[in-house]
């Protein structure tokens, strides 16, 4: 990929149309376009970028992504002169990076959450091997071991799906655990996870019409466990929450709570974060969640200051990484991605059930402002 300004070498086509994001219609539409002119482009919630794509006679000629924050408008110049393909320039200091014209460089399109169908299928999905801190921040070990910690997390967790679940008839849940599979050569008791994926039947994971009750039963049944090195199975678990059944006319939700990250291709853990070989990883997986239309809630533990582990040669380097990938796993990164200590279940259900807005992963088509 190259900077703008960005100019792909084809013959001049005779009519430009952009695709957008049409937000009236919640689909993908193509606006024609003057053959000069300046495009203003606002990115949806949760983009990274501006994906854009110019077509011809039905034909993509030019594909390139603008840098963008959620909800920043960006203005683009579209040239088109005698006898060349059209060209598109980006201000001063804007990254403009060109792409194959190819479908497979399209990103997923956006989705809208299902409105007033009646119907929430959500998944909670647990890390295993989070600590517990009191209030100085001694480590008092494993939080699912520490029954009263464990127990006030839990009911947090409870409350807020009472709420999100609240105008709905139908209801499917259904409760995972992740830890990690265990490292090659390595015996320590304390270094060996007892388990990738709880429960281990996966028809066990998949969701089910169970009550909120049954739902808090299932959760404090999870056994916890050590995750060996520091990047643990969240890819593995992600897949399997993928697999479970949704339905297309449910609202779908995934509740993901912990501090352990998965493997990543587009952004690798520090060095030395991870030993042992993986099956998925976190950019793969979330894509899939996205393309079935399921919304990813996440809630970070971060670990107190006064613990001194901040302290450590290189630890705040892979705290900061582990807090980052949830954020951007969470479907919306300012809206539903939480801080444990912070994380109030009534303001969290409002602000999801609220929601109704595009949801993008990554690149996504941007809404045509204004055409001049």
């Amino acid at each position: 990929m190259s900077p703008s300004p960005s100019s792909p070498a084809s013959e001049q086509p005779s009519t430009l149309h952009i695709e957008v994001w049409d937000s009236e219609s919640g689909s993908p539409q193509h606006r024609p376009l003057p053959s000069d002119c300046v495009i203003l482009l606002r990115a949806l919630r949760g983009a990274s970028a501006i994906h854009l794509a110019l077509s011809a006679q039905g034909k993509v000629v030019l594909r390139a992504e603008v840098e963008a924050g959620e909800g920043e408008e960006v203005q683009l110049g579209v040239h088109l002169s005698s006898g060349s393909a059209p060209r598109l320039t980006a201000p001063a200091g804007r990254s403009l990076f060109t792409l194959p014209p190819d479908t497979y460089f399209r990103p997923a399109d956006p989705f809208l959450p299902p409105r007033q169908s009646g119907r929430l299928d959500l998944i909670v999905l647990v890390d295993c091997t989070l600590r517990s801190y009191d209030e100085k921040g001694e480590d008092n070990g494993r939080l699912l071991e520490q029954k009263e910690h464990w127990e006030q997390h839990l009911e947090a967790l409870l409350r807020f799906i009472e709420r999100v679940a609240e105008e709905s008839q139908s209801v499917r849940l259904a409760a995972l655990g992740f830890a990690d599979d265990p490292l090659q050569k390595v015996s320590a008791h304390d270094l060996v996870p007892a388990f990738r994926l709880f429960p281990a039947i996966a028809e066990q994971r998949r969701l089910e019409a169970i009550s909120i009750p049954e739902l808090g039963t299932r959760l404090a049944r999870i056994p916890s466990s050590s995750g060996g090195d520091f990047v643990d199975a969240l890819a593995d678990a992600l897949d399997e929450c993928a697999a479970a059944r949704w339905r297309p006319d449910a609202r779908k939700l995934l509740l993901l709570s912990g501090d352990s990250p998965g493997y990543s291709i587009l952004n690798p853990a520090p060095w030395g974060a991870n030993a042992a070989p993986r099956r998925k990883d976190i950019e793969s997986v979330s894509l899939d969640l996205h393309n079935k239309g399921v919304e990813v809630v996440s809630i970070f533990h971060p670990v107190p200051a006064a613990s001194g582990i901040h302290d450590r040669p290189r630890v705040p380097e892979l705290l900061h990484y582990a807090r980052q990938q949830y954020r951007n796993l969470a479907s919306r990164h300012q809206d539903f991605f939480f801080l444990a200590p912070r994380f109030e279940p009534e303001s969290a259900a409002r602000m999801v059930t609220e929601a109704h807005d595009a949801v993008v992963r990554g690149a996504g088509l941007g809404e045509l402002v204004s055409v001049s």
